[in-house]
């Protein structure tokens, strides 16, 4: 725990582009930027009580701010100049002089929020249509569902990046320079996510660091903050890992935590400890390749680490090896809008998380060291120009409260899943999706926290598979004991937000109960063995328990 007085416990990460991206109370679709949204968005996060309003200005590529770095009327020009296309939300209202970072700082402080800044390192959005000419652009954009004017590259685009192509951290996928039509992106999407993650900067280039950094040190001196997130997420590729050894990437990544420290402390008022985080993946097993070394940051001047996982909520996380690589940091669990989003027939599909499921998250976390939560993407139950074709809500700002507060979340009903992971690293050994082969036992882990008194009622163990599992018959233990099969695969509680069948068809769910005694504090064991068919793939699997 860091020197505060009193924790803080849910930090509200915005990336910013969903005002013009989402229908809100404040923004109508085609609608420009104007103050008044920032200053509505800081109201909503305020209203619903998270301690920390990080706000992301943009991708990282260029300054949503009065910026002497990166001049925002000289990034417009050439971006005009090199692409065309049309203006972003933003545009207009930054060529007339605007500065969403000051709205933003001020807005949080009228509300009394703290205001953090969280700059992307690398991100990686497209940076797949970066090399296209503007002739292929503007075809791009008259064609691209979705767009009602043309294609803006204002946030995407980085003139600093196209002209250090050789600073690129890898080569593009095999066929990608033939490519003239952008289209291609949108359907192909293992490509698209390979050729983002090749065109992104190498972190091994001094010149590569001190071009983010130069724009840190700005922000830190500019604005009235009262923390910095370094976003290590998007995109979660930093160095060729051939070119680099180990205790190089470590020693370049600690002493760059070390710099953004000192800067702090010289930007700070009289007697304020600005807080320095790091938005990392909360998976241990990529942090050599990165150059992450939890306990070094944290002795470097590091004070919270945000643990994400970077796109689905994932609930079975390795949170408490992390808390005790660093145990007197702050570590927060991040959870977003979805545990599970899937294809199906050509069609994206969500799986959205629930308010119980974000109540159970967190207790889960406060159980296992956490400090706190970070929501990510909380925003996105909205409709938006991406998602044409769903059931919408708005956010559920109401459960905030809860998560911040343990003892309301000890006494609230549980729903525990294990879910697919984004797992955008290839990491061996993810949970699911997992294929079931006959008669071939397969464990799976759930880490569960029992509510205040213990648990009282029998719990409910349901899995998703992936295609409708007709006759397919699963026997199931838990924790050693063989439990018994119900035909109740229903959803446990009402859920306002089912996006296109991502919850699960009846066909393709398989239901047991589990007996109370069989319920374990800490770390359990299921056990599934499918008998006499053709294999199977499970992709999620819960467990409802009621206080």
């Amino acid at each position: 725990m860091n020197a505060a007085e009193q924790p803080l416990r849910i930090l509200y990460s915005d990336d910013l582009t969903h005002i013009g991206s989402c229908v809100s109370p404040y923004h109508k679709k085609g609608e420009l930027f104007r103050p008044e949204m920032m200053a509505a968005d800081v109201d909503e996060v305020a209203d619903a009580g998270a301690d920390v309003h990080m706000l992301q200005p943009g991708l990282g590529w260029t300054a949503l701010w009065r910026s002497r770095v990166l001049p925002f009327r000289e990034h417009y020009e050439w971006v005009m100049e090199r692409y065309g296309g049309g203006d972003s939300i933003f545009d207009r209202y930054m060529l007339d002089g605007g500065d969403v970072v000051q709205v933003f700082v001020d807005r949080c402080r009228q509300r009394g929020t703290e205001p953090f800044i969280s700059l992307r390192m690398n991100d990686y959005h497209g940076k797949e249509l970066l090399d296209f000419s503007r002739e292929q652009i503007a075809e791009y954009s008259r064609r691209i569902a979705g767009y009602d004017t043309a294609l803006s590259l204002t946030l995407f685009a980085s003139r600093f990046q196209m002209e250090h192509r050789d600073w690129r951290l890898g080569h593009d996928p095999e066929g990608v320079r033939d490519i003239t039509d952008p289209a291609v992106f949108q359907k192909e999407v293992s490509l698209r996510t390979h050729t983002r993650h090749a065109r992104v900067l190498n972190w091994a280039v001094p010149e590569v660091r001190e071009h983010k950094f130069a724009l840190i040190r700005e922000l830190c001196e500019n604005y009235d903050l009262d923390g910095f997130e370094l976003d290590f997420m998007r995109d979660s590729y930093l160095f060729p890992q051939e070119a680099t050894t180990s205790e190089q990437r470590r020693e370049l990544m600690t002493a760059y935590c070390r710099r953004v420290r000192e800067l702090l402390d010289r930007t700070a008022r009289a007697g304020q400890r600005r807080r320095l985080c790091v938005r990392i993946p909360q998976h241990p097993e990529i942090y050599d390749a990165l150059g992450i070394n939890v306990a070094s940051w944290h002795a470097a001047g590091v004070d919270m680490f945000n643990l994400s996982c970077h796109y689905r909520t994932e609930q079975q996380t390795r949170l408490p090896d992390i808390v005790a690589m660093a145990p007197d940091a702050d570590h927060y669990l991040e959870l977003t809008q979805t545990p599970m989003r899937l294809w199906r027939d050509g069609i994206e599909e969500f799986r959205m998380t629930t308010r119980e499921q974000f109540r159970t998250s967190a207790h889960l976390a406060y159980s296992q060291g956490a400090t706190g939560i970070s929501l990510f993407n909380f925003m996105y139950y909205r409709r938006n120009y991406e998602r044409v074709d769903a059931v919408f809500s708005e956010p559920p700002f109401d459960v905030i409260a809860d998560l911040k507060n343990p003892d309301i979340l000890a006494d609230t009903v549980q729903h525990y899943f294990l879910s697919p992971g984004s797992n955008v690293w290839g990491i061996p050994g993810f949970a699911l999706p997992r294929r079931l082969n006959p008669n071939q036992p397969e464990a799976f882990r759930l880490d569960m926290a029992p509510p205040r008194g213990g648990w009282q009622e029998p719990a409910r163990l349901r899995v998703q598979a992936a295609a409708p599992l007709g006759s397919s018959r699963i026997e199931a233990t838990f924790n050693g004991c063989p439990i018994d099969s119900t035909p109740d695969v229903a959803e446990p509680y009402p859920n306002p937000f089912d996006r296109r069948g991502g919850l699960g068809r009846p066909e393709e769910l398989r239901a047991w109960r589990v007996p109370v005694q069989s319920l374990c504090a800490g770390s359990n064991t299921l056990e599934l063995r499918l008998t006499g068919s053709e294999p199977v793939t499970i992709l999620f699997i819960d467990v409802t328990c009621e206080s």
